[in-house]
């Protein structure tokens, strides 16, 4: 009896170690009968459902099933009362109406060999599932944003493959998806010659270096072999594992920037727009009228009068000065589109007093001009038109600078530079110079403008007043004649820049005097249309001195009535452009009207493109610009007479 109570002892203690054991797992065990009912369950589905054991035993298990994972469950179920082992996820409905997550491992049970129903073991996955959704969403966010952003996006492995690209970098690289991600690696889009450096960048970032660049161009290969300019931006996971790369095409920005470079080889043509454009418009008609009656008569007279006479030299003087300020005035009549450097030994002294006679009369009346050339100053190779550009540029931008009125000073020096004045100064090499110096008593430049005044498009001042490409001539002109520029500025004190151009050993080129020739002489009659007195006076002059008769008259309705009258005597009309009353141009109309074959010469101190380009050129009409010589109008004359 005694060996009988112990081993019932022993029995209870081994079942409440059992029990207390399997109630106190985290996972659930339950058992199912034929029907699916629970008929066992752990005490611990409270704390999954909030049901008790007595709520839950003899229910049906697919009460606590979400109804979207219902189906699954049946077949899971109906495999196991088969036979076969269960596993699965699913939506698991608690009292309260909230939804778990549980995952369940299930197996037939057996009894004397015969399948009674299923038991098995439910886990609640609640928080790993809600862990994964959010991974998801994550994943899925920052999958949005890979995609869509801006950008061509890519992303590296550790081998160098490319396990990632967006739909930007599919547009960039002319590949598809499909083509790239675990099939190619970034070295197939780099420009060969730029590959070596970015392979050193990228080990450098492996090793935790800290002064690799980050950010940097290089030239991308797309599939069809062309090469973009692109600028890329890296950046590496913690563990150094991927590498993350952001791509930005950047070769039309290049493509502007080419252009930009290029446009400084126009900058000199802007410029002389800007600088002389007031005064290409206001004073070069008068000044070739002028210079034109100058030059006539000057010429008649010289041919009239032997070698001998004492008159002679002078009037050849008056001719080579006439002749210069020609030359001045169809530099600031005449823009063409591109200007090579036509270099030429000069005398800057003279070049310098040459121009201050024009930048004079521009600079306005409150600006003083000074004027201090040097004695025995040594020559220059140097583009004449280029300078004059420079020293316009720079007493312009005096001038503005001293807008209540001041002193600008113009000097010229020679100056030897050595090695150690080289070596502190950018673009200066040794050897012998000349410098230019323009000084004004203006405002003065700010210490952080002075580096910026070269600049293309800098400018300080108000809007419509300037395109601040200036000075960007100027020191592209001293650039391309190898000197350089020197700038000292004190705010309310005034400015001088300093140009340096080499000299050379060569003597001035001197005036070379033209080749005589007769003028071609006629009979006709030719009627002059023209506003200025002396003009009209000195073109009778050298017609009669050619043996034709002249008519003239003062403006186009005078020269129409005129024509009218003497129509069958009239040969030849040369005629103004620009008159009172009636236009040359609109004189033109009615007399071919009357007399289409009549020939017409058309006279002007502008240009023929800044007069009328379409009127002159369309129509083929014959045309010669003021200033000329007798020689230059006889033989202009005698051409259009005998055509």
């Amino acid at each position: 009896m005694r060996n009988e109570h112990n081993l019932d002892n022993n029995l209870i203690e081994s079942e409440e170690k059992y029990r207390s054991l399997v109630e106190n797992l985290n996972e659930i065990l339950y058992v199912l009968d034929e029907n699916a009912h629970i008929s066992y369950i752990t005490p611990n589905i409270e704390a999954l459902s909030g049901y008790s054991i007595d709520e839950v035993i003899g229910r049906s298990f697919i009460q606590f099933v979400h109804p979207d994972d219902l189906e699954g469950r049946i077949e899971n179920f109906r495999k196991a009362i088969s036979g076969l082992n269960q596993a699965s996820e699913y939506r698991f409905l608690t009292k309260s109406k909230r939804v778990k997550w549980v995952r369940t491992a299930a197996r037939p049970k057996k009894k004397n060999g015969r399948i009674t129903g299923v038991q098995g073991v439910l886990t609640d996955i609640t928080d790993r599932k809600e862990a994964e959704e959010q991974l998801q969403r994550s994943e899925e966010r920052y999958r949005t944003v890979f995609e869509n952003t801006g950008t061509a996006m890519v992303i590296i492995e550790e081998d160098d493959s490319i396990s990632l690209i967006n739909k930007r970098f599919e547009e960039l690289s002319g590949y598809r998806r499909e083509e790239i991600e675990g099939k190619m690696n970034w070295k197939e889009f780099v420009k060969k010659d730029e590959l070596h450096t970015m392979q050193e960048y990228r080990t450098a970032r492996k090793e935790g270096e800290n002064d690799v660049p980050k950010n940097y161009e290089f030239g991308f290969v797309v599939k069809d072999g062309t090469v973009k300019d692109v600028l890329l931006e890296v950046s590496m996971t913690p563990d150094k594992s991927k590498t993350v790369c952001s791509l930005i095409d950047i070769t039309e920005r290049k493509r502007t920037e080419q252009e930009q470079e290029q446009l400084q080889a126009h900058l000199y043509n802007v410029q002389k727009r800007e600088s002389i454009g007031r005064l290409a418009g206001g004073v070069a008609h008068d000044l070739n009228n002028v210079l034109g009656a100058i030059l006539g008569y000057a010429d008649l007279g010289k041919r009239q009068i032997s070698p001998q006479n004492p008159l002679y030299s002078r009037l050849e003087k008056i001719l080579n000065l006439t002749d210069r300020g020609a030359r001045i005035t169809r530099q600031l009549l005449t823009f063409s589109q591109r200007h090579d450097v036509e270099l030429q030994n000069i005398d800057l002294n003279i070049l310098i007093s040459d121009i201050l006679k024009l930048i004079d009369k521009t600079l306005g009346e409150h600006v003083r001009v000074k004027y201090n050339p040097a004695d025995n100053l040594r020559t220059v190779s140097a583009d004449a038109g280029q300078i004059d550009q420079v020293l316009m540029n720079l007493c312009i931008n005096a001038r503005d600078a001293m807008p209540e009125g001041g002193e600008l000073t113009i000097s010229t020096k020679n100056i030897d530079i050595d090695e150690n004045y080289a070596r502190h100064c950018v673009n200066a090499k040794p050897g012998k110079y000349i410098v230019v110096s323009v000084s004004d008593t203006g405002a003065g430049i700010p210490e952080d403008h002075i580096q910026k005044i070269f600049d293309p498009f800098f400018t300080t001042k108000g809007p419509d007043k300037g395109t601040g490409l200036g000075l960007s001539v100027v020191d592209g002109v001293v650039s391309q004649h190898k000197g350089f520029i020197n700038v000292e500025s004190e705010v309310g004190v005034g400015t001088t820049f300093n140009i340096y151009i080499p000299a050379v050993e060569e003597a001035p080129l001197a005036n070379i005097e033209k080749v005589s020739n007769d003028i071609p002489v006629g009979s006709e009659t030719v009627l002059v249309v023209e506003d200025d007195e002396g003009v009209v006076s000195m073109i009778q002059s050298i017609l009669e001195h050619q043996g034709y008769s002249a008519l003239t008259a003062g403006d186009g309705e005078e020269g129409l009535k005129l024509f009218k009258e003497k129509m069958n005597e009239i040969d030849l009309v040369v005629s103004d452009v620009v008159m009172p009353n009636m236009s040359g141009p609109e004189m033109y109309e009615h007399i071919k009207s009357t007399k289409p074959e009549i020939p017409f010469l058309f006279i002007s101190g502008y240009t023929a493109d800044m007069i009328s380009n379409k009127f002159i050129i369309e129509k083929g009409i014959d045309f010669i610009a003021k200033p000329f010589n007798n020689l230059e109008f006889g033989e202009k004359v005698y051409e259009v007479l005998n055509r």
